[in-house]
């Protein structure tokens, strides 16, 4: 009985040390890469910086309509909105290379074997999409981030 625990506990370790290696592996490729934020993120940055001024869902002062199409991106982004769109760059590659961990994390508790899941970890952090979606100011990384957290716990 021992025995089995104890190749879990390592197991569980392996699983622990692959995330923190894939995290810093996204996180590094993702922040390497120069890239500005799309045009619509400025469109989300300026809806932020009006809420936040307390000026409202109103990009122009004559206009009170939402034009932003990340109401709850906006929020989040509202109070650091002195320091965008720099800061959701940074918050978009941080949260987005969260998503190889709990990919792989999913895939172990789906049944795969710890390199196959590995492996599917892997092609997230490669993929050229996902590594351009991150610094794009954009909720994206957000959003990937949620579906595979919920992922990960619906299928505990």
């Amino acid at each position: 009985m021992a025995a089995g625990t104890e190749k879990q506990n390592l197991s569980a370790w392996w699983i622990i040390l692959s995330a923190v290696v894939l995290y810093g592996l996204a996180f590094t490729i993702r922040i390497s890469l120069e890239r500005e934020p799309i045009d619509d993120a400025y469109i989300t940055f300026r809806q932020a910086e009006r809420l936040w001024e307390g000026k409202g869902w109103a990009y122009n002062d004559e206009e009170k309509v939402i034009a932003t199409t990340t109401p709850l991106w906006t929020l989040i982004l509202a109070p650091l909105s002195p320091w965008l769109p720099g800061v959701a760059r940074y918050l978009g590659v941080f949260l987005d290379s969260f998503v190889p961990g709990l990919i792989l994390a999913v895939a172990r508790c789906a049944g795969l074997e710890f390199l196959p899941a590995v492996f599917a970890a892997l092609l997230y952090v490669f993929s050229p999409d996902a590594a351009l979606c991150a610094p794009s100011g954009m909720e994206l990384a957000s959003f990937f981030t949620l579906v595979v957290l919920y992922w990960r716990f619906y299928s505990s």
